[in-house]
């Protein structure tokens, strides 16, 4: 099946996303990404040479009997000084977190990490839901400190492309072979587009040059280049085909981008 799909983004912010031949209901379908103060971060020892797309929030001063309240969160610690901890709270996914006196707490991924491995689509119970990993590891640190939490005191930011202001996803999964048509309009700067395959025996294609397969119902991820592979202005064809005898294979590519000025 071949279906030709528009590309919808808004002039200033995107508030959808596109799933097969219907929107997604999810309220979260979107993701908006602000920058923190980075004086303040990069004052606090944070590691933002090293970081990817993080999520973060500031719970003001932190004690000493509070930040060892937060050790348990924690599956391995990389480092623990005066001013900060910092360790792995996610091994599979390689989601870091930082927890500094000064009150920052950042969840994030390495620079070079696909978005795709932390934020994406998948179904559950016969429905479309949004998934965002770094929400479960900021409140993994409200549950120890036992304060209150909601999504909304979370906020996002990729420090590899600090200019960057929106990210959203485009979901499909098949029982066969589907495909669609993109464009990314010439009017805006695209900072990365990933991937996330996931079921069984499958292969992503663009434009009918397979860029990725996988063969495990474990998710595999990577990234599109926008020089050769999905460039701008340019109507892309984008295939996935489910290779096993049964199941559903789905995939999911995460766009990162700003409005040019």
């Amino acid at each position: 099946m071949v279906k030709k799909l528009m590309l919808i983004i808004g002039a200033l912010t995107v508030q959808c996303i596109i799933v097969s031949t219907t929107m997604c209901e999810e309220n979260n379908s979107s993701v908006n990404l602000e920058k923190p103060p980075i004086r303040s971060v990069t004052d606090s020892g944070f590691p933002t040479d090293e970081a990817g797309m993080a999520a973060y929030v500031n719970l003001g001063t932190l004690t000493g009997i509070q930040m060892n309240t937060v050790l348990k969160v924690f599956e391995s610690l990389i480092e623990s000084n005066s001013v900060y901890t910092l360790g792995i709270v996610h091994t599979d996914l390689n989601i870091h977190l930082y927890v500094g006196f000064s009150g920052w707490i950042i969840a994030y991924i390495p620079i070079d990490t696909p978005v795709g491995s932390v934020i994406y689509h998948y179904y559950s119970s016969s429905k479309l839901r949004f998934k965002n990993v770094f929400y479960e590891e900021i409140q993994a640190v409200y549950s120890a400190l036992k304060k209150s939490y909601s999504s909304t005191y979370v906020k996002f930011f990729h420090f590899k492309y600090p200019e960057a202001k929106h990210l959203m996803s485009i979901y499909e999964k098949t029982g066969s072979s589907n495909s669609f048509y993109i464009e990314l309009p010439g009017e805006y700067t695209f900072y990365e587009a990933s991937y996330r395959l996931k079921q069984g025996d499958g292969i992503l294609k663009v434009d009918d040059n397979e860029v990725a397969k996988t063969s495990t119902t474990a998710p595999i991820f990577g990234q599109l280049d926008f020089e050769h592979t999905l460039i701008p202005e340019v109507s892309h064809k984008i295939t996935i085909e489910n290779t096993a005898a049964s199941g559903t294979l789905e995939c999911n590519t995460i766009i990162i981008y700003d409005k040019n000025l």
